[in-house]
């Protein structure tokens, strides 16, 4: 068995897996990824989370959205894009600018449905702060099985019916209970952030222990334009906010790494989610800010890559200047790299003015320092100080795709 060799904890390969993968790279005279290039490539060229092309019509949606645009000229600012966070528009004869985002949390809602539909409505904020506005309006779906049915809260729910469990650490309750505590998961992220809940809908037409859990979020923009993801300068400094905990395997649980069979979903917060949004807007509101993402699925390697792919440059991160909870000290770079910890953005700042935007967000009590820099290379490099962990390329190698689809 291959062994990825980390500085506290080791994580092991499946070796059948990586067998298939080392001999298709012989056979195409292509290097051998370790199991941190495979996952990244996994999350961000394959999974449909991370390219929502797969499944969205973009182009029949910009054709819409122009039209409209000829009846409201300025009404639609950006419409949807796979390559940002969130839509923007203005109302018609007011210079109020609108972000709007829209997000589902479905399989981890099994696995603990309140605190996953405390994280859908954060993430769906951090959406929208990282654009520069402020959320301010939500609104919520929750379709589920019939409500009297009993679903097991765990892993069990996708044995048999879902309703017994095996293992003996499920909590069976009733779809009804289930729903009851996805509600108050809303609820209660609202709250902490100020925002209202204005509308909802239900269904119970749902078959199959997964909820259809899904969440908009209304926010106002402070700035005159919307920060975009994109990266856009070769010497920007990256600079995190926020903490990485050990919660939030949701990318490796998906890409079958071993040792993460079973999902851990990202720890909810409060507290950090109000303060590290308040630490955002005030970067953004310096002006000095180039491009950012929040970060969420994938971690920091889909901030970091996915920014830089899309502006077509580079990135290198030092997974060693991560600023971890105390509860995190013995996790490895990999998991630094891929954890779901919520109440984080990344954002890219000329050198000449880190430490402006790094005061800025500092004053409002959140946690920031500079852990990577844009590259003129098409490349994700990941260190861990003076150690290359990962190496990946901005466009997989023709012909992996066929590999990584059956991760």
């Amino acid at each position: 068995m291959l062994i990825f060799v980390s500085v506290n904890r080791i994580l092991t390969i499946k070796q059948s897996y990586h067998e298939r993968v080392v001999n298709y790279l012989c056979n195409a005279q292509m290097r051998d990824f370790n199991q941190f290039e495979l996952t990244a490539m996994h999350a961000l060229n394959y999974h449909p989370h991370h390219n929502p092309q797969q499944v969205v019509p973009f182009v029949k949606l910009d054709g819409l959205n122009a039209y409209v645009n000829t009846l409201f000229p300025g009404l639609v600012i950006l419409g949807p894009d796979p390559h940002e966070h969130s839509g923007v528009g203005q109302i018609p004869g007011t210079n109020t600018k609108l972000v709007f985002h829209c997000e589902s949390h479905m399989s981890p809602s099994v696995f603990e449905p309140y605190g996953s539909t405390v994280t859908l409505m954060t993430g769906n904020f951090r959406d929208v702060f990282i654009m520069g506005a402020r959320p301010f309006w939500a609104t919520n779906l929750i379709g589920s099985p019939a409500l009297e049915n009993k679903i097991a809260v765990g892993p069990c729910a996708y044995e048999g019916d879902g309703s017994v469990c095996i293992c003996g650490n499920c909590k069976v309750i009733t779809i009804a209970e289930r729903n009851q505590l996805h509600f108050q998961g809303m609820l209660d992220a609202c709250k902490a952030l100020g925002v209202a809940m204005m509308a909802g809908g239900t269904s119970t037409s749902i078959k199959g222990p997964v909820p259809a859990v899904a969440a908009t979020v209304i926010g106002v923009l402070t700035v005159d334009q919307p920060l975009r993801k994109p990266a856009r300068h070769a010497g920007d400094k990256l600079i995190l906010i926020g903490k990485t905990d050990e919660s939030g395997n949701d990318t490796a649980y998906r890409a079958g790494v071993a040792g993460a069979e079973i999902m851990i979903p990202a720890k909810p917060l409060f507290e950090p989610e109000r303060i590290s949004g308040e630490g955002v807007l005030a970067a953004i509101q310096t002006g000095k800010v180039n491009a950012g993402s929040d970060l969420g699925a994938a971690g920091i390697v889909a901030a970091s890559r996915e920014s830089a792919c899309a502006g077509g440059l580079g990135v290198i991160v030092d997974l060693s200047a991560v600023a971890l909870t105390e509860s995190a000290r013995d996790i490895s770079p990999f998991e630094i790299a891929f954890n779901e910890t919520q109440a984080r953005y990344a954002l890219q700042v000329n050198s000449n003015n880190v430490d402006e935007v790094l005061e800025a967000i500092r004053s409002t009590g959140a946690t920031a320092n500079v852990v990577g820099e844009i590259t003129e290379t098409k490349e994700a490099v990941y260190t861990f100080g003076s150690d290359i962990i990962a190496r990946i390329p901005n466009e997989p190698p023709e012909g992996i795709m066929e590999i990584l689809c059956k991760m």
